[in-house]
């Protein structure tokens, strides 16, 4: 829907606004006008009239006697709806690209080479508290740990690895990082 309404906007802006310029500043348009909206044996002129700042158009029908007819308001009218498809080509873009896109399955992408990644979009905002407070909980944590002594540091480390959480390469490549620290300050 939204590549029709991009058509809609391309052909409105060639045909709407170029046919509207073409009828304004050429005799171009006064045949279609002429057989649109005089009588018959009436002609169609186009006089344009000088103003301040560019000229004026106006559209008459004369009869054979001379007398004028002004058509200015059909020809508006025909303006603006040469012009009015840009907008319906405009919305229906708005409203083709709002559109769902169509589910894709796994076995679409079976050979396709490419990846398929899931992400769970959470909406509450206790989700988000659930989420960020265990980021929030780490941070305190290394906060904390780096206000640690060495020996406070040193201590838990070994305090771990007595309770068995950490192997002892763990604890030698740990040991080494919080030694480091201390080189580095």
């Amino acid at each position: 829907m939204a590549q029709l309404g991009c058509l809609i906007v391309i052909i409105g802006i060639i045909v709407g606004v170029g046919g509207v310029i073409a009828m304004l500043t050429t005799d171009v348009g006064i045949p279609v006008l002429e057989v649109l909206f005089c009588p018959e044996n009436d002609t169609l002129i186009r006089e344009t009239t000088p103003t301040f700042q560019n000229e004026s158009v106006r559209f008459y029908c004369v009869d054979d006697g001379g007398a004028r007819t002004s058509i200015n308001s059909r020809v508006i009218f025909l303006a603006l709806g040469l012009v009015a498809v840009i907008p319906v080509g405009l919305l229906m873009m708005v409203i083709g690209g709002l559109r769902q896109p169509e589910k894709m399955r796994p076995e679409d992408f079976k050979n396709s080479g490419m990846t398929i990644r899931s992400y769970t979009v959470r909406n509450s905002l206790s989700d988000f508290d659930d989420m960020l407070g265990p980021l929030m909980e780490k941070a305190r944590r290394v906060n904390a740990s780096n206000q640690m002594t060495l020996k406070e540091k040193l201590g838990q480390l070994q305090e771990a690895y007595d309770e068995g959480l950490i192997d002892l390469a763990e604890f030698e490549k740990r040991k080494v990082l919080i030694l480091d620290e201390l080189v580095e300050d």
